[in-house]
């Protein structure tokens, strides 16, 4: 079947030249199911609760900050959102742009471009912006974005893959190259330290130290702020569950049970003492295997009392632990309040002001995969045969409403409209601050 396709392609093709030809051929196999997902008809599925105690456990178990890092980026809620919010918010897509040294756009190289870049990314088939994703995330754990680009030996003008470097697993040194002192970056691989800068490896620093390259991790400070969120929430839990929920109390009457023995086993201290153990054991039997819907059938040597436990004088209001506790979450990761859900109580113009925070981090670590990505541009670009540069785009972050949009831009229509009419500006600067145009269409209509 893949034969068949090449060949009806290759009839009707254009140029057989793959880097003016766009059109990728995707092989089609036919036949059986190859992969296997791990489960059978028949199986049933059980979701693991990892409870807090179980987490905090955890945590404190780690002694690396990073691998801290990890666990409360993988299994705390809070954590786990503020992470998600900012790489959703990062990636928007991308537009890259070819152009030779005159400035001209390349199609042709684009469009080779594109279809290579698919299968770059060697963790997931999401190819270019999957790996941007990444670097994005990276960065904001990790404090490093870092990829390593591995050319194809056979073909020499693609890539056999590119691979994100785990920023945990870097040491750096201070050394003398050509003259100039510069970080180098090792890793250790079994045992063996290793130079990265003998590969193609690009790095970019998401928050560096004025004397060394790797900075405190950005959410490194979000590590004691969970672990006192789930100390919290453990102890506040016992104490809750001690005071919500109402309890019996069972009164056993020692007069009665004495009564019940046989006459020659009444003055028996030892008799009238066991007989009162097993009265106490069979009603704490009761209370402890008794479900909260179930009814309570005791003889009447027992009695039931029933207790609500909850008096004024004995609760707690756990409220001022967590507005506490919601205010270290979002400094320690390092995020505004409406992106972990925390946006009571907030003004209209603060919250413009917490997303103009936002966008300009965003920003931040927009330029730097972007670096990341010409550079890796420029090798490509000298693999096959092309004389220019690669330049990425991300797109803008969308978070206003058309409505928003329309009369943003009219305000500004109207500011411009009244400097022209006042003489501050004439109709060509009027046209290019309004709407972009470098000239104005025609001559101003008189009122």
């Amino acid at each position: 079947m893949a034969n068949y396709i090449k060949k009806f392609f290759g009839k009707f093709a254009k140029n057989k030249d793959s880097k003016k030809n766009s059109i990728e051929v995707i092989e089609i196999k036919t036949g059986n199911k190859v992969s296997y997902a791990g489960y059978n008809i028949g199986d049933s599925e059980a979701q693991e609760y990892s409870q807090t105690t179980a987490l905090l456990a955890d945590l404190r178990s780690k002694t690396s900050i990073g691998e801290q890092i990890e666990t409360i980026v993988a299994r705390d809620p809070d954590v786990s959102q503020s992470v998600w919010a900012f790489q959703r918010l990062c990636m928007q897509g991308v537009n890259i742009e070819i152009t030779d040294l005159q400035g001209n756009r390349l199609p042709e190289a684009e469009n080779l471009f594109n279809v290579q870049c698919r299968h770059w990314n060697k963790l997931g088939e999401d190819g270019l912006d999957g790996i941007i994703d990444s670097l994005h995330k990276v960065g904001l754990l990790y404090n490093v974005m870092m990829v390593e680009v591995v050319v194809d030996n056979k073909g020499g003008n693609t890539f056999s893959g590119i691979y994100i470097v785990d920023p945990r697993t870097l040491e750096w040194q201070l050394e003398k190259r050509d003259g100039v002192e510069q970080w180098i970056p090792y890793q250790d691989q079994q045992g063996n330290k290793v130079d990265l800068t003998k590969g193609n490896v690009f790095w970019v620093i998401a928050n560096p130290d004025i004397t060394k390259p790797n900075g405190a991790y950005l959410l490194e400070s979000a590590v004691p702020a969970v672990d006192y969120k789930l100390q919290t929430i453990r102890d506040s839990s016992a104490v809750l569950r001690r005071q919500g929920y109402p309890y019996n109390v069972f009164s056993i009457n020692k007069e009665r049970v004495v009564n019940s023995l046989p006459a020659s086993q009444r003055n028996d201290k030892n008799a009238v003492n066991e007989a009162i153990q097993r009265a106490v054991e069979l009603a704490s039997s009761v209370a402890v295997g008794r479900e909260p819907t179930q009814d309570i059938v005791v003889t009447d040597d027992i009695e039931v009392n029933r207790n609500s436990n909850s008096s004024a004088g004995s609760s707690i209001d756990t409220r001022a632990w967590f507005d506490t506790i919601d205010v270290q979450m979002l400094n320690g990761c390092k995020t505004l309040g409406f992106l972990m859900n925390r946006a009571s109580g907030q003004t209209e113009s603060w919250g413009t002001v917490q997303m103009k925070i936002i966008t300009d981090m965003v920003k931040s670590f927009q330029q730097k995969s972007k670096r990341l990505i010409e550079d890796i541009g420029a090798i490509w670009l000298q693999l096959n045969g092309y004389q220019g540069t690669l330049k990425l785009t991300h797109k803008p972050l969308e978070y206003q409403s058309e409505i928003q949009k329309w009369d943003a831009q009219n305000k500004k229509d109207e500011h411009f409209k009244t400097a022209e009419d006042q003489g501050w500006i004439n109709i060509d600067e009027a046209a290019q601050g309004a709407t972009g145009n470098s000239k104005a269409t025609g001559e101003k209509q008189q009122q």
